[in-house]
């Protein structure tokens, strides 16, 4: 007879591999936030802010 720890054992590793798939991934891009240092200029309201005019009303 097999003892019951050897089958716990053998029935978790069988469901690791069973579970096991091919590791699917993208790309890592990279992209400036910062529109000083070549981001997205319509991400540029702290230049805006900067030079004193009034913060928008929010509506």
């Amino acid at each position: 007879m097999v003892p019951k720890l050897l089958l716990k054992r053998a029935a978790v590793l069988f469901a690791l591999v069973a579970s096991a798939g091919p590791a699917l991934s993208q790309d890592l891009v990279f992209e400036f936030n910062n529109p000083s240092f070549g981001g997205d200029s319509f991400n540029s309201a702290h230049l805006t802010f900067a030079g004193g005019y009034p913060e928008p009303a929010c509506r």
